[in-house]
Protein backbone atom coordinates (compact mmCIF):
# COMPACT_ATOMS: atom_id res chain seq x y z
CA UNK A 1 0.00 0.00 0.00
CA UNK A 2 1.29 3.43 -0.88
CA UNK A 3 0.34 6.52 1.06
CA UNK A 4 1.42 10.12 1.10
CA UNK A 5 1.71 11.55 4.57
CA UNK A 6 1.68 15.24 5.31
CA UNK A 7 3.94 16.26 8.14
CA UNK A 8 5.35 19.36 9.67
CA UNK A 9 8.98 20.09 8.98
CA UNK A 10 10.14 19.18 12.47
CA UNK A 11 8.46 15.79 12.39
CA UNK A 12 9.73 14.88 8.94
CA UNK A 13 13.22 15.96 9.97
CA UNK A 14 13.00 13.75 13.06
CA UNK A 15 11.76 10.87 10.91
CA UNK A 16 14.74 11.27 8.58
CA UNK A 17 17.12 11.35 11.56
CA UNK A 18 15.68 8.09 12.93
CA UNK A 19 15.90 6.46 9.50
CA UNK A 20 19.50 7.57 9.07
CA UNK A 21 20.45 6.33 12.57
CA UNK A 22 18.80 2.94 11.94
CA UNK A 23 20.20 2.77 8.39
CA UNK A 24 16.71 2.38 7.08
CA UNK A 25 14.19 4.26 4.98
CA UNK A 26 11.59 6.70 6.24
CA UNK A 27 8.87 4.32 5.02
CA UNK A 28 10.34 1.43 7.01
CA UNK A 29 10.54 3.60 10.13
CA UNK A 30 6.90 4.69 9.71
CA UNK A 31 5.84 1.05 9.24
CA UNK A 32 7.70 -0.01 12.37
CA UNK A 33 6.19 2.82 14.43
CA UNK A 34 2.66 2.12 13.18
CA UNK A 35 3.06 -1.61 13.85
CA UNK A 36 4.31 -0.88 17.37
CA UNK A 37 1.42 1.52 18.02
CA UNK A 38 -1.14 -1.02 16.85
CA UNK A 39 0.25 -3.96 18.83
CA UNK A 40 0.90 -2.26 22.17
CA UNK A 41 -1.97 -1.46 24.53
CA UNK A 42 -3.01 2.17 24.50
CA UNK A 43 -2.70 4.46 27.50
CA UNK A 44 -6.46 4.15 28.10
CA UNK A 45 -6.19 0.36 28.28
CA UNK A 46 -3.26 0.56 30.67
CA UNK A 47 -5.09 3.07 32.85
CA UNK A 48 -7.98 0.64 33.28
CA UNK A 49 -5.78 -2.34 34.14
CA UNK A 50 -3.22 -0.65 36.39
CA UNK A 51 -4.19 0.74 39.76
CA UNK A 52 -3.71 4.47 40.04
CA UNK A 53 -0.98 5.68 42.38
CA UNK A 54 -2.19 6.73 45.81
CA UNK A 55 -0.69 9.48 47.92
CA UNK A 56 -1.66 10.23 51.48
CA UNK A 57 -3.87 7.95 53.52
CA UNK A 58 -7.06 6.10 52.76
CA UNK A 59 -10.06 7.06 54.81
CA UNK A 60 -12.19 4.45 56.55
CA UNK A 61 -15.95 4.31 56.67
CA UNK A 62 -17.39 6.08 59.72
CA UNK A 63 -20.12 3.45 60.17
CA UNK A 64 -22.58 6.17 61.09
CA UNK A 65 -20.36 7.64 63.82
CA UNK A 66 -19.00 11.16 63.90
CA UNK A 67 -15.25 11.31 64.39
CA UNK A 68 -14.31 14.52 66.17
CA UNK A 69 -10.94 15.98 67.07
CA UNK A 70 -11.65 15.13 70.71
CA UNK A 71 -12.15 11.47 69.80
CA UNK A 72 -8.87 11.50 67.89
CA UNK A 73 -7.06 13.07 70.85
CA UNK A 74 -8.43 10.35 73.16
CA UNK A 75 -7.18 7.67 70.75
CA UNK A 76 -3.76 9.31 70.55
CA UNK A 77 -3.51 9.49 74.34
CA UNK A 78 -4.59 5.87 74.67
CA UNK A 79 -1.98 4.76 72.12
CA UNK A 80 0.72 7.02 73.53
CA UNK A 81 1.17 8.94 70.31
Amino acid sequence: MRATLGSRRGRSQRLKEIARRERSTAGAVISKLVRRALTQPSQECRAESEPSPFFGFRTLAANGRVVSNEALERLREAEGI
